[in-house]
């Protein structure tokens, strides 16, 4: 029942958190919930740890990824930062992960944090967004078909 809930609710909350907020090249990024002005993202390469969770789309002005532990084979787990608060990243993962054929199946928000269940192909996954201010940390987790993300995991 609660996972129902949250599918239906994330887009709702996360459309509202998203707003209009623009971030074009050498503006300010205005967070619509806070009024917090942020200084636009750089985009510089970053280098991704090989495997299924750097395959997900991530921003080009990703910085500093690199991969957490996991103790199920098959699984990978990946942990970034970008300079955009929780509302530009929201927005980014609704855009780019559909863009790429992405389905988002579930989740929720709160005021500093976002927990979005995605699946393509034969995977699936969770990206967790936890925002500060003008930071967002990234934990992506991409999981093996026949795997199970269980709520109270990660």
């Amino acid at each position: 029942m609660r996972m129902r809930r949250l599918t239906a609710t994330l887009p709702l909350v996360l459309g509202a958190a998203c707003g209009s907020a623009s971030s074009g090249a050498g503006t300010a990024a205005q967070n619509p919930l806070s009024g917090l002005s942020c200084p636009s993202p750089q985009t510089a390469p970053a280098r991704f740890p090989t495997g299924p969770a750097a395959d997900v789309p991530h921003p080009a002005y990703a910085q500093s990824p690199k991969p957490l532990p996991v103790d199920v084979k098959g699984e990978t787990e990946v942990q970034f930062t970008t300079a955009v608060p929780l509302s530009i990243a929201a927005a980014f993962v609704q855009s780019a992960y559909r863009a790429a054929g992405y389905r988002i199946v579930g989740g929720d928000a709160e005021a500093h944090e976002a927990d979005i269940l995605w699946a393509h192909g034969n995977a699936h996954g969770k990206t967790r967004l936890s925002g500060a201010g003008c930071t967002t940390t990234w934990t992506v987790l991409a999981l093996p078909a026949g795997t199970d993300i269980k709520d109270n995991d990660r």
